[in-house]
């Protein structure tokens, strides 16, 4: 399986993630990214899931990154909530490696897309 798309939430990296950059091998914990996709703007193929809140990230992805677009927004002065829907959107090309803290000064980080190739899917094992 070749070029699919993994998002990666900042939230998830920014706590207990590995850094990573284009050209690594990675491994993750991954849902099905269809049942997700309303959370963000761009289509995904999986979502990265290594907190278990989704019921079906039972799966285990391996791949190689080809390429990471992070999206972030610039947050209003006066909203304390983000509705991920209603806010203006940005993404940007990641040429080296990110770690969840890594969003332009003043920028709230949603996540990063993902193309990966050389993909192997398998189940997860319950411990992973």
């Amino acid at each position: 399986m070749d070029n699919v798309v993994v998002y990666y939430e900042s939230w998830q990296m920014q706590c207990c993630g590995e850094p990573f950059g284009v050209g690594d091998t990675v491994s993750w914990r991954v849902a099905i990214g269809s049942d997700h996709r309303s959370k963000t703007s761009w289509k995904y193929d999986f979502i990265e899931d290594h907190h278990y809140l989704y019921d079906d990230s039972k799966y285990r992805i391996t791949g190689r990154v080809e390429r990471i677009a992070m999206e972030f927004s610039y947050k209003e002065e006066k909203r304390d909530i983000v509705e991920y829907d209603k806010i203006p959107k940005q993404w940007v090309e990641v040429k080296g490696t990110v770690d969840g803290w890594d969003f332009p000064k003043n920028a709230f980080g949603l996540g990063y897309y993902i193309k990966l190739s050389n993909v192997k899917l398998e189940l997860a094992k319950d411990d992973e």
